[in-house]
This record gives structure tokens, C-alpha cells and sequence, in this order.
């Protein structure tokens, strides 16, 4: 039981270190966080929230961003990418909605979902990773 528990904590530990490195690589960037680890009810939780500066059409657009994290060993069979599956998709989608109403965010506000992923010693910021998951 401790074996299990303990090796919970591990994986909590690993996966807060490399959101906290995601975080610096971000924040290096330019980015404005406004939260981290936001959890609305039981539906889920984003890793990083925050604010991006995007040039389009010569216009500065501010993005809010959702940003999931995800960490793989250089020898794992799945990519990181791939690991954020259809239904990790579809919960930060609920989480993002819940967010904005939470915080009285106008709905038409432009709003992306990234993806930070750690294959090892790289790290690869993925703009627009998704689209909004009904």
C-alpha cells in the first residue's frame, strides 16, 4: 500500500517539476500566467493559463491560452502529443468554459489550447494544438 501510494506521490512530484519547467520556458517567451493549475469541480484540471501576444493580419491579438502539459522519457511508445487523447481534449474544453465563466470572461474573447511538450531534454511549445472539444 505504501509502495503504491508512494510511487503516486513520485508521479505528482515528476509531473509538478516539469510543469514548473514548462512554466519558466513560457514565461522566457513572453507569455502573462494567470493561474496555474486550475481545477473547476470534478470535471478536470489545465496545467497553465495565461495570456499570449500574437500578431495577425498587423493586428496585436491577446490570446487566452489553456495549456495542458505533458512529459515523456526519450524510450516511451507514446508521444506526448498523443497522449493528450480526444477525452483529455473534450475536459480541458469544459475546464476552459468553466474558467472563463468563472472569471466573467467575454465568450468572444480569442482563445486558443496549447500543448507544452517535454520529450527528454526538448521542449515544444505547440500553439493552437485543438480546437474546442463539445
Amino acid at each position: 500500500m505504501d509502495i503504491e501510494r508512494n510511487k503516486k506521490l513520485n508521479k505528482r512530484a515528476v509531473g509538478s517539476a516539469y510543469e514548473n519547467k514548462a512554466r519558466e520556458y513560457l514565461l522566457s517567451k513572453g507569455v502573462e500566467i494567470i493561474k496555474l493549475n486550475y481545477h473547476f469541480h470534478q470535471v478536470g484540471e489545465i496545467d497553465i493559463i495565461y495570456y499570449d501576444n500574437e500578431f495577425e493580419g498587423g493586428n496585436l491579438v491577446k490570446y487566452l491560452c489553456f495549456c495542458e502539459v505533458k512529459y515523456r522519457k526519450n524510450n516511451s511508445c507514446v508521444s506526448a502529443i498523443e497522449a493528450v487523447d480526444f477525452r483529455k481534449r473534450k475536459n480541458i474544453s469544459k475546464v476552459a468554459i468553466g474558467f472563463v465563466k468563472q472569471h466573467n470572461i467575454n465568450m468572444n474573447h480569442p482563445m486558443r489550447f496549447d500543448i507544452v511538450t517535454i520529450d527528454g531534454d526538448n521542449i515544444n511549445w505547440i500553439k493552437n494544438a485543438f480546437f474546442y472539444v463539445q
